[in-house]
């Protein structure tokens, strides 16, 4: 089940299963490829503001049009985010990915973008910046990239976890990380868009369409994705 914190209260508005709220928002219109997609988050005003996806906080997600994308987008900083739960995403074998544009102030030792687990060793694994690099938090500790999110610029940053021990880590159709690293991602795990858990490491900038999949995609599969979202 996933599970919105509605804007300005403590309670959560509850779905059976990722694939039901993202059938919920977007009807059959799903915009990517619906093999092994499991949840898409548009994260644009309509959406967000229609089934009340809203922050943790009483500030609720900003909306601002991007004239790049030609949309709405979701604007994060100090305070504004989306938080959910979910007893149905894939644990072992997953992607996640999202479109992302740092504002510049990215330079602390972690802005968290997108991801789910909990506060212990291995059981995170959330997109971010780590000191302006891309990463992956892990709770506690980071496999980072050398890419300077900094740059000011929409990229699809996609991470690729395959059987919880391999991680992969995209900049667009760039692989900039391939290694092994240990992962012990629950059942249990608290999802975020813009922030990580309940430590105040917002992201900085703006986020559209966060994707997840029950498998790893492969290059092409990024590729196609990529294609889509024409920037």
């Amino acid at each position: 089940m996933i599970r919105f914190l509605n804007k300005g209260s403590s309670s959560f508005e509850d779905y059976q299963t990722c694939e039901d709220l993202s059938y919920k928002i977007l009807g059959d219109n799903w915009k990517y490829d619906k093999s092994g997609l499991v949840a898409e988050f548009p994260l644009d005003f309509d959406t967000m503001d229609k089934f009340n996806l809203h922050s943790a906080t009483n500030y609720g997600l900003l909306f601002t049009y991007d004239k790049t994308l030609k949309r709405n987008v979701a604007e994060c900083a100090n305070n504004r985010y989306a938080r959910f739960t979910t007893e149905n995403l894939p644990k072992t074998t997953f992607t996640l990915s999202i479109l992302a544009k740092s504002n510049g102030n990215n330079t602390a030792s972690n802005n968290m973008i997108f991801g789910y687990g909990q506060e212990s060793a291995n059981k995170s694994c959330t997109i971010s910046s780590h000191n302006s690099k891309l990463s992956v938090e892990k709770a506690y500790s980071q496999e980072s990239t050398n890419f300077n999110v900094n740059d000011n610029q929409w990229h699809r940053y996609t991470v690729i976890v395959e059987d919880s021990s391999h991680l992969k880590i995209y900049k667009d159709t760039e692989l900039l990380l391939d290694k092994d690293s240990k992962f012990s991602i629950e059942s249990s795990a608290i999802g975020t868009i813009g922030n990580w858990l309940s430590q105040g490491l917002f992201w900085q900038g703006w986020l559209s369409e966060a994707l997840i999949y029950d498998k790893a995609l492969s290059l092409d599969e990024i590729t196609q994705i990529c294609k889509i979202d024409n920037i």
